[in-house]
């Protein structure tokens, strides 16, 4: 019986789609989990982070080397923009501020760069315009200092994709058909910054720093 060219060729694409050749992963890399999960190459593994206390507390043999070591700990990541020293006023003790200046986030590309403390941090900020702002405040507690590490993380709000097609000006339509002058959209304001939060991440690297440098004994 002769086969028509067809009906050999539906015959081939039947056999492929029903699954001629074996699984991708083999059974053995691939054991059963609980849950929903069905492989273990969809479980993500968590980097390993630091759980220092913050504020940590420090007792310092020389309150000014402290000092000293803060600055130039924090100079490592941002450029300082005021820093206030601890103080004793009649008695009364002022607890001392370093405050920087806004940074956009290192990406990739700046790999001298440490303020982007983990991968995720340095993928996003690689993808996004993200900017961060340390304010790293020293308070006297009886024994020594306590050290408050704060960092704060924004994201870039642009009026309009950077790669969109359209552009800033645009006509409008909603005016009569008799008007003779074109009218076209204002400019909107400059893109702002919107608070995302904490970073926790690069908060913990500058305290192992601290740690590191008052007490190299590995904690």
């Amino acid at each position: 019986m002769r086969t028509s060219p067809l009906r050999g060729f539906l015959t081939i694409l039947v056999a492929l789609l029903s699954g001629c050749h074996g699984s991708l992963v083999s059974d053995q890399y691939a054991p059963e989990l609980p849950g929903n999960i069905d492989s273990e190459f969809l479980v993500v593994p968590e980097e390993e982070t630091l759980h220092l206390p913050n504020p940590s507390s420090f007792a310092p043999a020389n309150s000014e080397n402290f000092w000293n070591a803060l600055v130039d700990i924090v100079s490592d990541y941002f450029r300082i923009q005021q820093e206030q020293r601890v103080q004793n006023i009649g008695g009364q003790w002022i607890e001392g501020r370093i405050e920087t200046f806004p940074q956009t986030g290192a990406t990739y590309l700046e790999p001298w760069r440490w303020d982007s403390a983990s991968r995720y941090e340095r993928t996003l900020a690689t993808l996004q315009s993200i900017r961060r702002t340390a304010m790293i405040r020293v308070l006297p507690d009886g024994h020594g200092f306590l050290v408050d590490v704060q960092v704060y993380k924004e994201l870039e709000d642009v009026p309009q994709p950077e790669h969109n097609r359209s552009g800033v000006a645009s006509f409008r339509f909603g005016e009569t058909v008799s008007q003779n002058e074109p009218r076209i959209a204002e400019i909107g304001a400059p893109g702002g910054w919107i608070p995302m939060g904490r970073d926790p991440a690069l908060e913990q690297e500058i305290l192992a720093r601290i740690y590191e440098r008052m007490n190299p004994i590995p904690y």
